[in-house]
């Protein structure tokens, strides 16, 4: 273990600072120490020279040296320990000769000196190893001559047995208030020596003051007067302690600064410094000038971390250099972007024009070359305004992908407006449900474009099975997803809908088809009022400028219902295919069941019966024929039917609705219905073994739909073709699977989701252009719908303004300008005992208060929402909840928000909410009264709107939670698949 004392024997005072041995010299060690030593042994400092101990690490030459301190002194190579005694000896005989005491002769006695002299008290064996000095006369210390001592010198006389030994001559440094006077001159004189000059405290020759041969003839007045003429360095003055930012090469002296290579004589009699110290001087006004300015000095380091400094800068330099090209890069890009903008703005729009005229871009190309040519002449984004047939193109991107319409607006791709203008453009087309009148003056104009080919189609008609969920419309201030039919029908606005109805026309000479109406409902809509609607339907279609030639429906109950109201019958030898138009008596309207519902039909009752007759003397039609089939061709590579799979055979839930697979199997089994249905009839096969009566007339009524419709086109209206596939639903339900895909990964969308898709999808298939149709139209003659078609049915008040202003209308009278005290107006109540009820309210009305008083700058309405103190113990829940921030409303808002949330459990769950609220509230309370006659009305307005919607929207977050459990029950169900 290694040793904490020092192995000296005889060292009491062990130095802080211990050595090891070094190896190579561990016996010259032990022969001066005199003990043996081994790797575990220390020496302590006291036993070696300070020359031989290395402290501190020095970097540099004169004013730009730097010195830092080892945190552990070392010792320099080749050092060995010295013996403590001839150390002391050698110690004691330097201080002598640098003090000048004179050598005495150790027989004679030996008598300390004065008080006013410092000595060194000597030991008895220091004295007794010190070998006998013979001590020789001077000429000088015997001269007893009267000397005239320069101004403020001083004399001084040391004697031994009353013999002179040494005089010494000297002068003080000058006087100071804060620091100690010194010697700063001093010339000393022994009787065995040539004179000695000391300048602070410092020996210097005799060559620098002049004497470059000493002659014992010069008199010690000669010499004063040369000392006298010597200029002293006394270093730099300062004050500020800053001395470690300078390193260790300074040094302090007498409340100077000095510099360690300080010459103590000034050459030049013209400066007060000497060349060191006006070094100093010159750093430390830089150093000073460079704290200043707040910047930090250089950190002197040490040999290992200056390697790294060096590579840190050298990564520095280059990462400048970087920066440095890359910005001259940065600027010249810079500066051709200016030229070319500036090029650009000189571009007018003729010359822009002609150039898009000879480069044959089409119209949607051609609008957003001059869009980006308007868009750089504009520097600030707000400036910006867009054309018409701009705004239509920004409108159809945003519904077709909001994502990438932000994408391409932030990274400035194209010059596109804000969300929010294109959003205008939407509320002209309202999301409420029924028949919109402003949507159909629209679709006239649509249909002004279209040729009398292109106008001719067909209204479909479908339901979709939705989730029960209720939502707040703040445009209109009333629940979104409840029962509504637009007014056209008796709805119950108490149910959530759980059926959406729309109704869509679709061309068959043209790829345009377009979303009329949409209706929710709690269940399938009534075949009556089913009847009703497309009555309505057809009228205002035709109103529009299309003609409706057909009806397609699916198989559902309700439309065969319709069917029976509207005349259509299915039945052998009574088939009655069409009903007359109700706008025009001239013209039929042919009614179709959906052909691939109805093919799916036919094979899920082969599924499900196993076997079908087509004929007494033929055999069954069975399902185990086609499963055979499959067997049989599953594992052979060469297939017969390589189209069948396992989804054909084996039918799941799922796989019974899938149309693709039933008309690959039933093919050729729809032939003969009327002879089979006859047999049927005569008894010769069973019902069993027969179509379900619904399949059979819905089969009849679309075939004899199908040849009739088709000979009045191509007869009457003379169509070169027909396409039977524009007389089914598919566009229905392709527009369905949008809905489904764009609302995530949801078969059964919510109600308030569906209606807002059904709007966006709606517009977009209204203004955007079609692709291609059966036949030609002059673009040159067809009307354009514009922006300004939608900027015209934008309504300048909204049904939310209409029925605030309905409001502030019965507030007029119930409203009057004096202090707000309604003590008069409520019952009395016992705060006492105050309820949860009573607690919530008060927590609401804290949050309504704070709400209004950061809106408001008034501070009488803020004193009248506002209470710093508490009411009573309806204050607790906000005492719990508080940490100091949560406010207390004031008690007449608190009485009227108490009576306002009564009004509105009464009515929560009716359509009409907002008007029911406040009027059951207006039925309670005759008067009110406000001290603020300036903002009396919005201030009781914005409590009533405000308070309202907060509480429709806690309402329905209620009941959504209620149907969550419903609602996950129902999606997991349309994700299994049960065979």
């Amino acid at each position: 273990m290694v040793s904490n004392k020092c192995c000296v024997p005889g060292c009491s005072k062990s130095a802080a600072s211990k050595f090891g041995v070094p190896k190579n010299m561990m016996n010259v060690w032990e022969n001066i120490i005199g003990c043996p030593l081994n790797r575990n042994s220390r020496v302590c400092a006291n036993h070696f020279k300070p020359s031989d101990i290395t402290s501190t690490w020095e970097s540099g030459n004169g004013s730009s040296q730097i010195s830092i301190c080892l945190r552990k002194p070392r010792l320099k190579s080749g050092v060995i320990p010295i013996n403590n005694l001839s150390d002391e000896v050698n110690e004691t005989m330097t201080m002598l000769n640098e003090h000048n005491y004179s050598k005495v002769n150790l027989n004679d006695e030996f008598e300390p000196p004065l008080a006013k002299r410092a000595c060194i008290e000597l030991s008895d064996s220091v004295i007794e190893s010190i070998s006998e000095v013979v001590i020789q006369d001077n000429i000088l210390i015997n001269d007893e001559s009267s000397i005239s001592l320069p101004m403020n010198w001083f004399c001084d006389v040391t004697t031994n047995n009353g013999s002179v030994i040494a005089k010494t001559y000297f002068i003080l440094s000058p006087f100071q208030i804060y620091n100690k006077r010194v010697v700063e001159k001093r010339l000393v004189i022994l009787k065995d020596s040539e004179p000695t000059f000391y300048i602070n405290e410092k020996q210097i020759k005799l060559s620098q003051v002049g004497i470059n041969n000493y002659d014992e003839t010069l008199n010690i007045e000669y010499m004063l007067n040369i000392l006298v003429k010597v200029n002293v360095c006394r270093g730099v003055k300062t004050d500020k302690n800053v001395k470690t930012s300078f390193g260790s090469q300074f040094i302090e002296f007498n409340g100077h600064w000095k510099h360690a290579n300080c010459l103590n004589i000034i050459e030049d009699g013209a400066s007060q410094l000497c060349v060191w110290c006006n070094r100093l001087k010159y750093t430390i006004n830089k150093k000073f000038k460079i704290l200043s300015a707040g910047k930090s000095l250089r950190v002197p380091l040490t040999p290992s971390k200056k390697s790294k400094f060096k590579k840190i800068l050298k990564s520095k330099k280059i990462a400048s250099q970087k920066f440095s090209r890359a910005h001259k890069t940065i600027k010249n890009l810079k500066l051709q972007l200016n030229n070319i903008k500036t090029k650009i703005s000189q571009v007018s729009s003729t010359t822009l024009n002609e150039i898009i005229q000879k480069s044959n871009l089409s119209d949607c190309q051609s609008n957003l070359v001059n869009e980006i040519f308007n868009a750089a002449k504009v520097k600030c984004k707000n400036q910006r305004r867009y054309s018409d047939n701009w705004i239509l193109l920004c409108l159809i991107l945003q519904i077709r992908s909001p994502s990438g319409y932000r994408f391409l607006r932030n990274q400035n791709i194209l010059p596109l407006p804000c969300v929010k203008t294109v959003r205008k453009y939407l509320l002209a087309i309202n999301n409420e449900c029924g028949f919109d009148l402003n949507f159909f003056k629209l679709l006239k104009k649509k249909m002004l474009s279209k040729s009398d080919y292109q106008k001719k189609g067909i209204l479909l008609l479908d339901e979709v099975y939705l989730r029960s969920s209720i939502s707040v419309n703040s445009r209109t201030l009333s629940y979104s997803g409840l029962e509504d039919f637009g007014g056209e029908l008796p709805s119950r606005d108490t149910e959530k809908a759980d059926h959406g109805l729309v109704f869509m026309w679709s061309s068959l000479a043209d790829s345009f088809t377009q979303p009329i109406a949409v209706f929710a409902s709690k269940g399938p809509v009534k075949g009556m009022d089913l009847t009703k609607l497309v009555v309505k339907a057809i009228m205002l279609l035709e109103n529009a400028g299309a003609q409706v030639l057909g009806l397609t429906t699916d198989g559902a109950s309700t439309n065969r219902t319709m069917w029976n109201n509207l005349g259509i019958s299915g039945k052998i030898g009574n088939t009655n295919n069409s009903f007359c138009n109700p706008f025009d008596e001239t013209r039929k309207v042919f009614v179709f069941s959906d052909a691939p519902h109805l093919i799916k039909t036919i094979r899920n009752r082969l599924y499900e019966k196993k076997c079908l007759k087509l004929d007494p003397s033929k055999p069954l039609v069975k399902w185990e024929h086609f499963s055979e089939v499959y067997r049989l061709d599953e594992n052979k590579l060469g297939k017969v039917c390589p189209k069948i799979t396992r989804n054909h055979i084996y039918l799941t839930n799922l796989s019974k609705m899938k149309v693709k697979f039933a008309t690959q199997i039933l093919e050729n089994a729809m032939k003969w219905l009327d002879s089979w249905e006859s047999k049927v009839i005569d008894g010769l096969i069973s019902s069993n073994e027969f179509l379900t009566q619904q399949t059979a007339d819905g089969l009849r009524v679309t075939i004899k739909s199908s040849i009739e419709l088709s000979k009045y086109l191509l007869d009457s209206c003379n169509f070169s073709f027909v396409l039977t596939a524009k007389m089914n639903q598919d566009k229905l339900e392709k527009f369905f699977g949008i809905i489904r895909q764009v609302s995530g990964p949801n078969d059964h969308p919510s109600t308030p989701t569906f209606l807002q898709l059904y709007r966006m999808l709606t517009v977009s298939s209204l203004i955007k252009p079609p692709k291609s149709g059966n036949c030609t139209v002059d673009e040159v003659q067809k009307p354009v719908l514009d922006i300004c078609d939608f900027k015209n049915l934008i309504s300048n008040e909204s049904l939310r303004e209409e029925k605030i202003k309905n409001m502030k209308s019965k507030l007029d009278l119930i409203i009057e300008d004096k202090n707000w005290d309604c003590e008069d107006i409520f019952l009395e109540h016992d705060y006492t005992k105050s309820s949860v009820f009573e607690c919530v309210v008060y927590y609401l009305g804290g949050y309504l208060a704070r709400r209004l008083c950061k809106k408001s700058k008034c501070e009488v309405c803020i004193k009248n929402l506002k209470n710093d103190g508490n009411l009573g113990m309806e204050s607790e829940l906000v005492n719990l909840k508080s940490k100091g921030f949560l406010t207390h409303p004031s008690g007449n808002l608190y009485k009227i928000l108490k009576v306002l949330e009564t009004c509105f459990c009464k009515h929560a769950s009716a359509g009409d909410v907002f008007e029911n609220t406040y009027n059951e509230f207006f039925l309670h309370v005759t008067s009110l009264t406000f001290s603020c006659s300036i903002h009396k009305y919005e201030m009781i307005t914005d409590i009533f709107t405000i308070y309202i919607t907060m509480r429709m929207r806690q309402f329905t977050y209620i009941e959504n939670q209620k149907l969550n459990k419903i609602n996950r029950a129902k999606k997991k169900l349309s994700k299994l698949v049960s065979s």
